[in-house]
């Protein structure tokens, strides 16, 4: 199983680099996750065949105004965040924390961490929620 773990690892990396993509030090400790990843630590894996393989991202989305986070174990690159945003955050429901019923998905700004060109320390850029998250995560080199 190790061995497998090991071989998605760099096949991953390696599917990633053809995109100019790398994953760099892990900025948050994933392991209180593992129960929503089958008992493992969460890392991005391939899915499907050539030539329609593509990533799925495990993803951690934080609130910090509401010092909330939820916990997405595979997140389909193909797909827009507010895709995701629109299940979570509906317009007729509100999630329990949101007393003022602030979270809804047409009104989140979302911002992902990265490692600039160079950089041991992240920046921030704002994520245009529509767009496929392939193309977000183009060139960039990810936690």
């Amino acid at each position: 199983l190790k061995d497998s773990r090991k071989a998605n690892a760099s096949a991953v990396e390696s599917f990633l680099q053809l995109r100019g993509c790398r994953l760099g030090p892990v900025l948050f400790d994933m392991s209180m996750y593992r129960m929503a990843n089958g008992g493992l630590t969460p890392h991005p894996k391939l899915v499907g065949e050539d030539p329609e393989m593509t990533v799925e991202w495990p993803m951690l989305l934080l609130y910090d105004e509401a010092n909330q986070s939820d916990f997405v174990a595979a997140f389909d690159e193909r797909y827009a965040l507010e895709d995701q945003l629109q299940m979570m955050f509906p317009e007729d429901r509100h999630v329990e924390w949101d007393e003022q019923g602030k979270y809804v998905w047409k009104r989140l700004a979302a911002y992902l961490e990265f490692y600039p060109e160079g950089s041991d320390t992240t920046s921030m850029f704002r994520v245009d929620n529509a767009a496929p998250m392939v193309e977000v995560l183009r060139d960039l080199c990810l936690p």
